[in-house]
């Protein structure tokens, strides 16, 4: 029966929470169900408990209305969890039903909302931004391009929620609006910067970071990022350009894979105003190379952390 199939389906609710899919149902026929169990009336062995029987039964039919209807708007703040720290039955539960989100529990939230809003129906959430560029989550993304509108977002970066792995907050759209131009505010300078709310706040309040973007231009990015600080000319060359891996065959070089082991710093020495006018190059220090037991002093330029040379 259809009130057999909602326990079966609720059965694990409290394992799997709000990403649990429940169908469809005629609700007024299972209240009718349970009202009629209300209805007994004459006390015998084999009615004891019936009326704890269809409180608990009420109980699982307001749930499966919850999670099987249909939303306007939808705000949340999701759950995070990896998928390595995932229990064995959750982790299945997100291989069968989220094979594009299911590295991580606030992901397979997002893609359960936006099925869950109705058309033209808006989701509001804040979550990690590892969903915007990770491969892992291409498929996502190629999937929210095609199906949904990117309204607007803003990226906080690092430092609403302490040293954190980072913020952003999104609205979108369950609705495939062409040519939409979303509205986009990045309240960060530096890749990893920790500030605290208020300098997000102010940040956010003079309108700082403004960028507009149309989301079928992530296209032209491999990978389908959420670059929505790209530029024009930035588009034209993923358009126009060579990827390197055509005409080169990308290689890491030479690593320490150790620093603290090998790699010491000193003052920076004679010349290195020259580099700096000439290469415009940070400051160049004087790096001792440890090697095994044998100890040289020599200058040289040392890429470590993205653009700070060492």
């Amino acid at each position: 029966s259809a009130m057999d199939t909602l326990m079966k389906e609720l059965h694990d609710a409290k394992e799997y929470g709000s990403i649990l899919t429940v169908d469809q149902y005629d609700w007024d026929l299972l209240d009718r169900f349970v009202s009629n169990i209300e209805a007994v009336g004459q006390l015998s062995m084999y009615t004891v408990g019936l009326d704890d029987t269809a409180e608990e039964l009420k109980q699982q039919i307001a749930q499966g209305k919850v999670l099987a209807r249909k939303y306007h708007v939808i705000t949340t703040n999701p759950p995070y969890m990896g998928s390595q720290g995932m229990p064995d039955k959750l982790a299945d539960y997100a291989k069968r039903n989220f094979p594009e989100t299911k590295s991580d529990l606030s992901t397979m939230c997002m893609e359960k909302f936006l099925k869950m809003s109705c058309t033209h129906g808006l989701l509001s959430m804040i979550n990690i931004p590892v969903w915007m560029f990770l491969s892992t989550y291409e498929s996502m993304r190629k999937t929210i391009l095609e199906k949904y509108t990117y309204i607007n977002m803003v990226h906080p970066g690092r430092g609403i929620f302490g040293s954190d792995f980072g913020t952003v907050t999104f609205v979108i759209s369950n609705a495939e609006i062409k040519s939409y131009k979303s509205l986009y505010y990045r309240l960060f300078t530096r890749q990893g910067e920790v500030d605290s709310v208020e300098e997000r706040k102010k940040a956010f309040l003079e309108r700082k970071g403004r960028f507009v973007a149309q989301q079928e231009e992530y296209r032209k990015i491999p990978g389908i990022p959420v670059a929505y600080w790209a530029s024009s000319n930035l588009l034209h060359d993923f358009e126009v350009g060579k990827r390197l891996d055509e005409v080169a065959q990308p290689k890491q070089g030479i690593k320490t894979a150790d620093k603290d082991r090998f790699l010491s710093t000193g003052p920076p020495f004679i010349g290195t105003e020259n580099l700096i006018g000439t290469y415009g190059l940070l400051p160049v220090l004087r790096c001792i190379v440890k090697i095994k037991y044998r100890h040289f002093s020599t200058p040289v330029l040392f890429n470590l952390n993205g653009t700070y040379i060492l």
